[in-house]
């Protein structure tokens, strides 16, 4: 199963699915004590003469028990649609496409059942439960289906990636064109080094490979013996080489 990581925040569906819960928790429990209360009028003997805004007492528990069963089941499904969710989303497989169904089916369902909490009051049976209860429902699954629809568009075009991570939009850049002015493309130059001196252009020096000794011996015009020797000779003394100090 593919997996969706990064789209959803617990900011965005961790509060709908706890006010979903409560409401369909005290749906659940209303629904149940009605159909209890409808079930015992049904077995028990009750005056015949009762009526209410025309309504006998056993018609009155027929609707009862209708009327209780379809909010139990509302209930069920929708506290069933959100711990699905709620595991999905935990194992980060929860798809864009099956929360904007089930946020579908959630707004349809108690959407119809605020209208007619809607239509109660306005014949003067009015009730608050019914109204704040299906009020918070249907705002949370509409909050639910914005964000599914979101999400879905967005897996349709392609722009939406498995880390939840949107894609750069395509703009049609062409490389070497910028503001509708194009120039040509830049490709890399090979090395030329640069030409001596034979080629009639000044060498570079520091690419000179010729050998150098890294120590030269000192050059000197004329060593000072054979000075001595000769400044004696044009004076015409005749010199006698010296012997060391230590030679008898």
């Amino acid at each position: 199963m593919r997996r969706y990581e990064g789209i959803w925040r617990k900011a965005q569906l961790v509060p709908c699915w706890v006010l979903q819960c409560l409401a369909s928790g005290i749906f659940l429990i209303a629904a149940g004590l009605l159909i209890a209360a409808a079930a015992y009028v049904s077995q028990h003997s009750v005056d015949s003469d009762y009526t209410y805004y025309g309504y006998t007492a056993d018609d009155l528990a027929k609707f009862a028990a209708i009327s209780g069963g379809v909010i139990f089941a509302l209930a069920i499904i929708t506290i069933i649609f959100d711990i699905i969710e709620c595991v999905l989303y935990a194992r980060r497989t929860l798809s864009p496409v099956l929360l904007l169904v089930f946020a579908v089916l959630k707004t349809l369902a108690w959407g119809v059942y605020f209208v007619l909490a809607i239509i109660a009051a306005a014949s003067g049976t009015f009730s608050w439960v019914d109204f704040l209860l299906s009020l918070v429902l249907v705002a949370t699954s509409l909050v639910q289906l914005v964000f599914g629809a979101k999400n879905t568009h967005r897996k349709r075009k392609g722009t939406l990636d498995n880390r939840g991570n949107y894609k750069a939009a395509t703009t049609g850049h062409v490389e070497g064109q910028y503001a509708g002015v194009q120039y040509p493309p830049s490709y890399p130059q090979p090395y030329n080094p640069a030409p001596y001196a034979g080629n009639n252009l000044n060498p570079n020096p520091f690419n000179d490979s010729t050998y150098r000794s890294p120590s030269p011996a000192p050059s000197y015009n004329q060593q000072p013996a054979q000075t001595a020797y000769r400044y004696a000779g044009q004076q015409g003394v005749e010199m006698q080489p010296q012997k060391p100090a230590h030679y008898q």
